[in-house]
């Protein structure tokens, strides 16, 4: 049961954090980049989504399965983070090391807030 909350806590977090920034370079591209560089407004925006996205899959690996909250929050952070770190090695001349390392946070953090708001309910 803990791989299917995984499976689907991340599959959240990939199509939301995917849909909600495709959606903001389609509607605002100007936002997003200046000649082919990207703003660090945007990239601002960006951490807050997939943080956001994080914590919706969070909250749905939780719903899951609710026996074992912390296995299967800290199990979706570890598998984010190692996704984050692994598309930061295919991309690292496109975006700085820091912006990086901030996103893999913000889908830890995400991951961990997500999983403790359902237990609050």
């Amino acid at each position: 049961m803990i791989l299917v909350a995984l499976g689907a806590g991340y599959t959240c977090t990939i199509i939301l954090g995917f849909l909600v920034t495709f959606a903001l370079g389609r509607l605002l591209p100007t936002f997003v980049a200046r000649g082919e560089r990207l703003r660090p407004a945007f990239m601002l925006v960006s951490l807050l989504v997939w943080a956001g996205a994080a914590s919706a899959g969070g909250m749905l690996a939780t719903v899951f399965s609710p026996l074992r909250p912390a296995l299967t929050s800290g199990g979706l952070a570890l598998l984010l983070a190692g996704a984050m770190i692994h598309a930061a090695i295919l991309q690292r001349k496109q975006l700085p090391l820091y912006y990086q390392i901030a996103l893999a946070c913000a889908c830890v953090a995400g991951a961990m807030a997500g999983s403790g708001s359902v237990l609050s309910l």
